[in-house]
């Protein structure tokens, strides 16, 4: 299950920095870019854009759970297979 929310805040992320930064030319989007001298502005633009996606990936895994509910069983199936690894359960 965490490589959708990865998934979804990766392609998230390049599609919000390829609108802004490229079609709509706004400047202060693009990852690790601050500015000469860094600007503070540009920090909050990056921080907004991430946790606009990071909502975005949390309403996509909601919905998911929420579409097909069968999900938890598949999970259950995985972490099976790790027995009593708490360690391993938690990496997966």
């Amino acid at each position: 299950m965490w490589m959708t929310g990865v998934g979804v805040i990766y392609y998230c992320l390049k599609w919000a920095t390829l609108l802004l930064s490229e079609k709509l030319g706004l400047e202060g989007f693009r990852s690790g870019e601050y500015g000469s001298p860094p600007s503070p502005i540009y920090w909050i633009r990056q921080l907004a854009v991430y946790v606009s996606c990071l909502t975005v990936m949390k309403l996509v895994v909601v919905g998911l759970f929420a579409l097909w509910p069968g999900i938890l069983k598949v999970g259950e199936w995985l972490l099976s297979w790790l027995g009593n690894g708490d360690a391993a359960q938690v990496v997966l």
